[in-house]
């Protein structure tokens, strides 16, 4: 078994979650360090929202529960009795996870541009929408409050700004479509990005985002992210075309390339033919971004040209991947990671 990276077993789970499961998972934390710059040269570190935050005791309606009508753009519990719009308020993003059935593990951000009611809540659209991906009436369902970059960085935010994006570190998220650049402005105190004066304060960092961070300022800096450890699968979108940065989303150690099983995945594509064609998988060692693909002919994981098996290459610990997709990607598809522990 995995060694869980959490600083305690907590008692933390509002009772809007509790009064839905007959049990909790562990709650606790994990420490984020944040590499700094050596002699003015920014430093990349990586990392992925892997502890997930509870529902707060304030919380109105079913935590958990059972999806009545699911379209192309809604989810919807008759018997939900949510706040009206208290689930679309773009402060405290929340998501709502699919716990069963042919998308168990899907995530599906609630927009703030449509307001929710106390039964149906409108969900964004990364490249496939809920009924594409198997999202039916009947599946199991949780609600998850989410961070935005002003939460998440909360206590570090002035250490890591600047005046502008030049001299400020900056946190890279990609939202299905590209990546997009953020960095604390220090003189208007808010996140901002690049040179645009729009307020990015409440952008949500998804529970499953694979986070690069480039650090300008000098010395390590941490923080702690306090929340629940992932009890099921997580099914990730990978989209068709260009990179999708997933998160490991499970805070063990010594997970390797191979234990991942993305060369299983439907629509991932190994190599049978040239390396071009085949999807590669990313991930940053410290140092420098170390890229695989999988060799169907050996049933190996390789790193670029060499032939040398990197099945047993241990992933560093709550580190982004970024999938990029070959020329002989065909389509959208999912990534499905287990759980590396049983709680």
């Amino acid at each position: 078994m995995k060694k869980l990276f959490v600083l305690a077993t907590l008692s933390l789970v509002s009772a809007a979650y509790a009064a839905d499961v007959a049990y909790s998972p562990p709650v606790g934390g994990i420490t984020v360090t944040l590499a700094g710059a050596v002699s003015g040269v920014p430093k990349v570190s990586t990392f992925t929202p892997a502890m997930r935050l509870t529902l707060g005791a304030n919380f109105v309606g079913k935590g958990r529960g059972t999806l009545t009508g699911v379209t192309a753009t809604t989810l919807a519990d008759s018997t939900a009795g949510w706040a009206a719009a208290g689930l679309s308020q773009p402060a405290t993003p929340y998501f709502i996870r699919i716990r069963s059935g042919a998308a168990a593990g899907t995530w599906w951000q609630v927009a703030s541009t449509t307001a929710s009611t106390d039964t149906t809540v409108t969900v964004l659209n990364r490249g496939i929408n809920p009924q594409a991906a198997g999202v039916a009436v009947g599946d199991q369902y949780e609600v998850v409050p989410g961070d935005t970059l002003q939460t998440l960085f909360s206590d570090i935010a002035t250490s890591i700004g600047g005046p502008n994006a030049s001299t400020a570190d900056v946190v890279r998220l990609h939202d299905g479509v590209g990546w997009r650049e953020y960095f604390f402005n220090t003189t208007v105190g808010q996140w901002r990005q690049g040179s645009l004066p729009t307020n990015n304060n409440n952008v949500a960092v998804r529970p499953d985002a694979g986070v690069v961070y480039i650090r300008r300022g000098a010395g390590n800096i941490s923080f702690v992210m306090l929340g629940a450890v992932s009890d099921a699968q997580e099914k990730i979108t990978i989209g068709a075309t260009g990179v999708t940065p997933i998160g490991s989303v499970f805070p063990v150690g010594g997970r390797t390339l191979g234990s991942l099983n993305l060369q299983n995945t439907p629509g991932f594509v190994v190599r049978t033919g040239t390396l071009a064609a085949a999807d590669k998988v990313s991930v940053f060692d410290g140092v420098g971004w170390r890229s695989f693909h999988y060799l169907q002919s050996a049933n190996q994981w390789r790193e670029g040209s060499l032939p040398t098996n990197r099945n047993t290459f241990e992933l560093p610990f709550n580190a982004a991947i970024v999938i990029e997709r070959g020329t002989g990607a065909s389509g959208a598809t999912f990534a499905t990671l287990l759980p590396p522990y049983t709680l």
